[in-house]
């Protein structure tokens, strides 16, 4: 994550793939929003933090955000935003 943006903002993987998320700048959070739900809640976090490798094990779409620059409103996110689409 850089600039406010995740990068790639849709990540697509396998079931039993993996994603591992990369603070390249700081004030930034990865938390799972939205059903399913994956276990991620970062807290605010700055530059050379690394969330993972999480692995999923089930298909599904995985919405996340940045709790200091996306938001949720009703089933969408927006602002800093992205999904993890296991297929």
């Amino acid at each position: 994550m850089q600039n406010n943006l995740f990068t790639p903002e849709i990540a697509s993987v396998n079931v039993g793939g993996t994603v591992t998320w990369n603070w390249v700048s700081s004030d930034h959070t990865v938390t799972s929003v939205l059903s399913p739900a994956f276990n991620a809640n970062t807290g605010v976090q700055n530059t050379g933090f690394t969330l993972g490798p999480l692995t999923f094990n089930t298909a599904g779409t995985f919405a996340y955000i940045c709790t200091v620059h996306g938001s949720v409103s009703g089933n969408s996110t927006s602002g800093m935003a992205g999904t993890v689409v296991v297929q």
